[in-house]
């Protein structure tokens, strides 16, 4: 993350998609000049949609806590 601070966003599944879809757009407006870092942001919240779908252990349903 080279030294930036990191965020948590929490989203829907329809925020996500939406949010997937501006992307989506943005890069077919900015060309190659931003397709890097849509396929990135892309690519992190496609990664936690796919986590979030996942079933919870007993440890994480009871505390809360994530591997």
């Amino acid at each position: 993350n080279n030294g930036e601070r990191m965020i948590t966003l929490e989203l829907t599944d329809h925020e996500a998609q939406a949010l997937t879809n501006l992307l989506d757009l943005g890069v077919k407006s900015g060309g190659l000049n931003v397709a890097m870092a849509g396929a990135v942001l892309f690519q992190k919240i496609k990664t936690a949609a796919e986590d979030a779908r996942k079933p919870k252990t007993n440890g994480e349903a009871m505390t809360g806590a994530t591997p």
